[in-house]
């Protein structure tokens, strides 16, 4: 689910840990331009960097229970 509106980051991760999401991709232009994603656990406001290419492997860790920092 993306975010309807153009707000600030916190507001989006206030909005997805509220819809009881577990992860969030955090994908904005710094990230575009290095290639890379942000994966963030809601749960434990933890987050690890990867890049774009890692996208499925790194959100399929996570929710399998591995977590983020697995890879």
């Amino acid at each position: 689910e993306v975010y309807p509106e153009p707000v600030k980051l916190g507001r989006q991760l206030k909005y997805a840990d509220g819809r009881k999401f577990r992860l969030a991709v955090i994908l904005g232009e710094d990230e575009f331009q290095a290639g890379t994603f942000q994966l963030k656990d809601l749960s434990t406001a933890s987050s690890s960097t990867f890049p774009l290419t890692d996208l499925e492997t790194a959100v399929a860790s996570a929710l399998s229970g591995r977590g983020i920092e697995a890879l």
